[in-house]
């Protein structure tokens, strides 16, 4: 599981109209709305920022886009003077009791919802409550916007990423209005970062308006990474900075952006959840229109679920190594949502202050949601769209149920009768197990029970079926035209034995047939079992099987499944996969081995 987090949402809000050129006369309110604890006591704390207080923080903004201007004495007195005018009484006394909430790994998520516009162009991000800075203790900071409606669950993995780089002017440098950059060396860090991860990517390089909007509207991406400049013009909107076709910069509004987001042309398809926006002042926006910059723009009206982007200017090569190990953190297969891996690769930034220039903005549901992602990104489901099903070998009086003619049934006990189907105990404590995984996204009463004997696969998206020779299901999944299958179970060729045949490692495992031993002599042996995702896209159907040639193997790959799902999705992915496993005899199911790799 991911780390967890103890979020608290900090509301700032303004008291009294100011002009914006008397922005020292605005009186300003923090206060605590929502924590785990509660919300602090009483209206809040007041607070204001004198002359000598912008001046500070203006100078800290300007000095932020030189690599060695800010020393860290510096940025240890702006953090801890932001973080005494927002944390004071009430507030900071509900700040300590949160904080003595996080034993055993949990942090703390301080997400910002800040309700005036002339606070948005302070540095947050750099909060220093006179031990540490928050970043770089590993908590959080997060800024919300009150004004979006909430979203439920958010965070997901990013499976398909655009990198999109616009480097204006590189032909002629001297004449360029933008600082051109080593863009090949750029692009090629960035594609080293994406090779470990498991997230498919597309170069647009260089980045045109026009082929920037084909690729987004075309809807097959849900991440946009984009490298290049950024401007915030006074009285406009903040504007990326692409190329024409003549290597020209050609500036593209937040706005437009948004728009392209915000309708692709394909609604089946993904749409674009998350940006990193690697470009200057992306995050800044005027005092008299909060949604003016890009970040904002686009979670407003780009239906983005978070952004990152740049509160100023920030120093080239620190932006850069800080993108490349973001996507390195930035794994499918690890617990990292973007505030996770934004967090840990802050500290490559090589200064005293670049590590606080990139702001993440989202939602006040975050990190909490994003396992819920991670297991459904290994099932290949969607939360709130795929639907699940078991399916179970049924018995009357212990024949199968669709070979129990009334001929064939085994004569009742004297004092007990019950010709009624019945499950076996050990598929339905394996498939307790996977129920145990399911609800964690899906209500249990969405979950649907089938027989082995209704072979109708159409009514779910997802199947889990239990069993190998009780479960006719098994031999009709693996037999249809459209699977190539990797393993084959045989029960006749070999009298008194129950073989499994793995072909890709050309292996063969077998089983005394546990209907044939002596009583107690099948526990004592090993048991074979097998784990295997099948993904037919052309039927929308994803099947798992859980297939023991005894059914203590059946039991205990429902249990593998469950406990070790994490492990499976760093190894496969959202990939189809198979794996043998192998429980030991005289041991509990707990005591399995893999067996399928070589």
């Amino acid at each position: 599981m991911g780390e967890e987090y103890l979020t608290i949402k900090l509301t700032l809000t303004q008291l009294n109209e100011v002009q914006p050129e008397h922005v020292e006369k605005a009186r300003f309110r923090a206060r605590i709305e929502q924590s785990p604890l509660g919300a602090s006591r009483g209206p809040g704390c007041d607070f204001k920022l004198t002359v000598e207080d912008w001046k500070m923080i203006n100078q800290f903004i300007t000095l932020m886009h030189a690599r060695d201007n800010l020393k860290k004495q510096d940025v240890v007195k702006l953090g801890e003077q932001i973080f005494t005018l927002i944390f004071r009484d009430e507030v900071l006394e509900k700040y300590h009791q949160c904080l003595g909430k996080l034993t055993n790994g949990v942090r703390l998520r301080l997400a910002i919802a800040i309700l005036t516009e002339h606070l948005v162009s302070v540095p947050w991000e750099f909060l220093h409550d006179g031990n540490s800075f928050l970043l770089k203790s590993r908590h959080l900071i997060v800024r919300i916007i009150d004004e979006l409606a909430e979203k439920k669950a958010p965070f997901s993995p990013i499976r398909r990423l655009l990198v999109a780089i616009a480097n204006p002017g590189k032909n002629d440098p001297e004449n360029a209005s933008f600082s051109p950059f080593d863009a090949q060396a750029h692009e090629q860090k960035i594609v080293e970062s994406l090779k470990q991860t498991g997230i498919s990517h597309e170069i647009l390089n260089p980045c045109t308006r026009e082929n920037l909007k084909d690729k987004i509207r075309g809807g097959n991406f849900d991440a946009l990474y984009f490298a290049g400049h950024g401007v915030f013009i006074p009285d406009k909107e903040g504007q990326l900075i692409l190329e024409d076709d003549k290597n020209d910069e050609d500036l593209l509004d937040a706005t437009e952006l948004a728009e392209w987001l915000s309708n692709p042309d394909d609604y089946n398809s993904a749409r674009v959840k998350f940006a990193y926006l690697n470009s200057c002042s992306t995050a800044k926006s005027p005092s008299l229109n909060p949604f003016a910059g890009v970040a904002q723009r686009l979670m407003r009206d780009g239906d983005i679920d978070a952004v990152v982007a740049m509160q100023s200017d920030i120093e080239q090569t620190a932006a850069f190594d800080i993108a490349a190990d973001f996507f390195k953190e930035m794994q499918l297969r690890r617990a990292r949502s973007p505030e996770q891996a934004l967090a840990l690769a802050r500290t490559s930034g090589g200064d005293q202050h670049s590590w606080g220039v990139p702001v993440i903005y989202t939602y006040l549901s975050g990190p909490e949601d994003f396992d819920k992602n991670r297991l459904a990104y290994f099932l290949s489901a969607e939360i709130g769209t795929s639907s699940y099903g078991l399916f179970l070998p049924t018995f009357v009086l212990g024949v199968l149920t669709e070979e129990a003619a009334p001929e064939t049934r085994l004569e009742p006990a004297p004092r007990y009768f019950y010709p009624n189907e019945t499950l076996s105990l050990k598929d339905m404590e394996s498939g307790l197990d996977v129920i145990r995984l399911l609800t964690r996204i899906v209500p249990p009463d969405d979950i649907q029970f089938r027989r082995s004997t209704d072979q109708n696969v159409a009514q779910c998206s997802h199947w889990f079926i239990f069993g190998s020779r009780s479960n006719k299901v098994v031999s009709s999944i693996l037999g249809r035209d459209e699977y190539t299958p990797r393993f084959a179970f045989d029960y006749t060729s070999e009298p008194g034995k129950w073989i499994l045949k793995d072909k890709e490692l050309k292996l063969s495992h077998h089983i005394v047939a546990p209907h044939q031993s002596k009583k107690g002599e099948y526990d004592e042996k090993d048991d074979i079992g097998v784990i295997e995702k099948i993904v037919y896209d052309k039927l929308g159907s994803v099947f798992f099987l859980l297939s023991g040639l005894g059914d203590r193997a059946t039991r205990g790959c429902g249990w593998y499944l469950y406990k070790n799902w994490e492990l499976l999705l760093k190894e496969f992915g959202n990939s189809p996969f198979g794996i043998v496993l192998k429980f030991p005899g005289g041991f509990s199911f707990s005591a399995a081995e893999r067996l399928d790799k070589p």
